[in-house]
């Protein structure tokens, strides 16, 4: 069976926080409109709170109308049908209602479903929701998305590393970082490496000073458990920042291997 005809259930630990309404829902909404999701397939918010699976779907279409743009009529009614909430948390000892509501998503897909766990919450909550998907069995042929960051160090990248590999193999895990893939960072390749106005000139030779900005004007919002355990420069500085540097200053690939 082909990805796009294997039954998916996508779970999206922190379904409700800061990070899952400004890039990952609409990212999501935007793959379903393009029809890259798989032919069958559901979304599964988990949260702490108790929130009602329409209530749920109302907060995605918010989302989508406040950082993207609002969704078509009809695209979202296709949408909404397939999206669903889990209250009351994910933890070893108790798993809330996601159990529950998995089951309730097989009912439409049936029991073959691959599961996709993304996990869009605190960083020091890595741990106990990989350790609590271990307990409820829902590793098994299953996938995982880490949102940075995976680790404050090397140490602790090390032992949360550690720690997944006692879950999912390797093959199962996706580490990823929402910058990386942002439209405005990923035209630097394209103005260094593919365009001879630049190409040439790109160097310690021609360029004299490189100043990176980010201006931002938003609070902290329903960020600050967030913050308080990561702070502005871990979350920002030498994350984003370092690797926009990075692509700045990088010498061309010599494959496109990892």
């Amino acid at each position: 069976m082909t990805d796009d005809q294997q039954p998916t259930v996508f779970i999206l630990y922190g379904g409700t926080g800061d990070l899952a309404k400004r890039m990952v829902l609409p990212a999501f909404y935007e793959l379903f409109t393009r029809d890259l999701l798989p032919k069958q397939w559901k979304l599964v918010g988990n949260g702490r709170g108790d929130v009602a699976h329409e209530d749920f779907q109302d907060r995605i279409r918010e989302s989508l109308t406040e950082f993207a743009e609002a969704p078509k009529d009809d695209q979202w009614k296709d949408f909404a049908a397939n999206v669903l909430f889990a209250g009351g948390g994910f933890r070893d000892d108790d798993p809330g209602s996601l159990l529950d509501v998995i089951e309730e998503a097989k009912k439409d897909l049936g029991d073959d479903v691959t599961l996709i766990h993304y996990l869009a919450i605190p960083p020091k909550a890595f741990a106990p929701t990989t350790e609590a998907i271990k307990a409820h069995q829902l590793n098994r042929g299953s996938k995982a998305v880490y949102e940075k960051p995976y680790g404050t160090s090397p140490e602790s990248f090390e032992e949360l590393d550690r720690l997944v590999h006692t879950v999912f193999d390797e093959e199962q895990v996706y580490r990823i970082d929402h910058f990386l893939g942002k439209e405005a960072t990923q035209n630097l390749h394209m103005l260094r490496f593919a365009n001879d106005v630049f190409a040439d000139t790109w160097n310690r030779d021609h360029v004299v000073e490189v100043q990176i900005d980010v201006p931002e004007d938003l609070d902290i919002a329903d960020r600050a458990e967030f913050y308080d355990a990561t702070g502005a420069a871990l979350d920002m500085l030498v994350t984003h920042l370092f690797q926009v540097a990075a692509e700045v200053a990088m010498d061309p690939p010599t494959s496109f291997d990892a």
